[in-house]
């Protein structure tokens, strides 16, 4: 009985909310309070749909994926709109998958969005730091960078890996870093072509890194031992040199 009220629910009254909210974003109340709270609202409606929905929902998704990717929202000048924003995207891509929600052009605009998303995870203490952590847990659980991998989306990745890889601190949660360390490997694992590129960043940061026991160093050590084997000795090496010789120029 509970499973039937629910697919009942799901097929009858999902649709009409879906339509709801986004009728009262597309009217774009002048509060970025309001906004944010259709956002999460919207996030909250996108949890409850599976893959191939039903044509109704489908029907209820083509405006409401019109909006999320509108420049209005993608460059709102309230970074907290464009965090729950971020948090709709992954779970709407997932929905779609493997078929695009968006045009080629509109699917790197919604990643940027989520791209950005991840240059404050140093700061532990800003008011959307739980937020940024939940956008980290979703691209872990869902693998969203593997559309980005297919459209050929390159450098989109490598600001993915390095933003992650960069913010990496003593002080963060066991669950972020697992996290972090969860989409690094994924994409390590998907994008052998950009391998090389991916161990540079890594030897990089490890080289900016003041202190040789932190975290990045250990994950980097890891991810090193791990994936050094797949590329050249001779070449990894000779990057290696030209690493250290920059740093060493710099200092």
């Amino acid at each position: 009985m509970v499973m039937f009220k629910l697919a009942w629910w799901v097929e009858q009254e999902l649709p009409n909310l879906l339509l709801k909210v986004t009728t009262q974003l597309l009217e774009l109340p002048s509060s970025s309070k309001d906004i944010i709270r259709l956002l999460d609202k919207v996030g909250s409606l996108l949890s409850q749909v599976y893959q191939d929905p039903s044509k109704s929902i489908q029907e209820a998704l083509v405006p409401l994926k019109k909006i999320l990717i509108s420049t209005v929202l993608i460059n709102h000048a309230d970074f907290d709109v464009q965090i729950f924003l971020a948090l709709c995207l992954p779970k709407l891509i997932r929905i779609i998958a493997p078929n695009p929600p968006f045009e080629d052009k509109l699917i790197k605009k919604a990643f940027q969005v989520l791209v950005s998303s991840f240059q404050d995870l140093t700061d532990c203490s800003t008011k959307s730091f739980h937020k940024r952590l939940r956008i980290c847990e979703s691209m872990a659980r869902l693998r969203s960078y593997v559309m980005l991998l297919d459209l050929e989306c390159d450098a989109l990745v490598l600001d993915i890996f390095q933003h992650l890889l960069a913010s990496i601190q003593d002080d963060h949660s066991s669950l972020l870093l697992t996290h972090i360390e969860s989409i690094l490997g994924g994409i390590l694992d998907e994008a052998d072509d950009l391998l090389l590129e991916f161990l540079i960043s890594i030897l990089s940061q490890s080289q900016a890194m003041a202190s040789p026991s932190s975290i990045t160093d250990v994950m980097s050590e890891r991810v090193l031992v791990a994936y050094a084997s797949q590329i050249p000795l001779q070449q990894l090496i000779s990057f290696t040199d030209e690493i250290m010789q920059s740093k060493e120029m710099e200092d």
